[in-house]
């Protein structure tokens, strides 16, 4: 069996390739792509950033001297790093809406969005799976066909890889100059992905 892999030293690294089969064209196209959406989350993270932690300002009495007011902004960094102290009568505290619209905190829709990310790679770009799932048949039914369509996906990919990088040379090692007529496929239940 040594010998029949002995062309192929780096047999894995050739399975395990997420750019094998395509063009320089389109990997250039898909680093731009990448390039563009890391820039848009890493500028969406840094508006969060500044914006969304509401801002604190704190109005102090008024006729306090000026070396009350550096004893006062001390006092005010103090709270506003542990949130915990005292300040005195007649000081007031005033919050900044932190930039989410309609005064909604903008944190959520940000894991929304990673949320969303995630099963999207997960799943293939299969949008199906982004369904809230409900009560009724048919939100149940469509994600159990989405997992069905990765699993199949998945199981033709497996299938493939397997045939080029063992069968064939393996085949090709028994049987020299012997064209390849056997073969092998994997399936998918039929009801894979429901729940029992």
């Amino acid at each position: 069996m040594a010998a029949i892999f002995s062309g192929k030293d780096n047999l894995w690294r050739e399975f395990l390739n997420p750019l094998r089969g395509l063009t320089m064209e389109r990997i250039v196209q898909l680093v731009e792509q990448g390039e563009r959406g890391a820039f848009a989350d890493l500028q969406w993270c840094s508006y969060l950033e500044v914006y969304g932690i509401p801002s604190v300002f704190f109005v102090g009495p008024p006729g306090v001297t000026p070396e009350k007011e550096e004893e006062y902004l001390r006092i005010a960094r103090e709270l506003l790093s542990d949130g915990r102290g005292y300040l005195p009568h007649g000081t007031d505290i005033k919050y900044v809406n932190g930039g989410g619209a309609g005064g909604r905190a903008p944190f959520r829709d940000h894991l929304d969005y990673i949320d969303r990310q995630i099963t999207l790679l997960g799943t293939g770009g299969l949008l199906t799976m982004l369904t809230e799932s409900g009560s009724g048949t048919l939100a149940g039914s469509a994600h159990a066909e989405a997992f069905r369509q990765v699993a199949q996906a998945d199981a033709v990919l497996v299938a493939e890889a397997l045939r080029r990088d063992f069968d064939a040379p393996l085949l090709a090692g028994a049987f020299p100059g012997w064209p390849v007529e056997a073969g092998f496929g994997i399936e998918v239940e039929a009801g894979m992905g429901e729940k029992s």
